[in-house]
């Protein structure tokens, strides 16, 4: 192995990975043993070597858990989504510069996005797109089972399609993928 990671250190269960422009990889860890302990953004070089860029806390408040892969933006800047925590405790939509500066673009919320982001898709119009897989049980929401959305690189989302509880499939999982006819593809438990 290259990296060993070390739960005081750089986090535990490393969630996902991909190579920016840099040549240098990023991804998350799902748990640290740190103050807080909701997961790291990192950087880690070809070689091995590990830099943490950004601490997530488990404060219900604060984002959590960086689960899917980050995907870069035509800025340069990566850009992903946490699991968990936010102002609704649904997760956010979040840039990172690659000097590890952390920016929160939007609080997924379950009255309009359902809740738990599975990750963002870059499309050739410059928008993110992405699936939520999950309504937020209490919320006082007609039922779901996730939806799909377009963000701006600002952060501004769109929703795209609510998947009806019955009425469709639902409760997508994993990033969408852009096919060579243009349109996206997902799946759904």
């Amino acid at each position: 192995p290259v990296h060993t990671f070390n739960a005081a250190t750089d986090g535990v269960l490393p969630m996902s990975l991909m190579q920016a422009s840099d040549g240098n990889f990023y991804g998350g860890t799902l748990h640290t043993t740190r103050a807080g302990g909701g997961g790291v953004l990192f950087r880690m070089t070809p070689q091995g070597s590990v830099t943490v860029l950004h601490s997530f806390d488990t404060d219900p408040n604060s984002p959590y858990w960086a689960l899917a892969p980050l995907v870069e933006g035509a800025d340069g800047s990566l850009y992903g989504t946490t699991y968990g925590g936010g102002k609704y405790y649904c997760g956010e939509a979040f840039k990172l510069s690659k000097s590890g500066g952390y920016t929160v673009l939007h609080d997924f919320d379950p009255a309009a996005e359902s809740c738990y982001a599975n990750g963002l898709t870059l499309a050739p119009d410059g928008n993110f797109y992405g699936t939520t897989n999950y309504l937020l049980q209490g919320t006082g929401v007609p039922p779901n089972q996730g939806a799909v959305f377009r963000m701006t690189p600002d952060g501004t989302v769109t929703v795209l399609h609510v998947f009806q509880s019955g009425a469709d499939v639902g409760r997508p999982l994993g990033t969408l993928t852009l096919g060579s006819d243009g349109n996206l593809y997902g799946v759904s438990l």
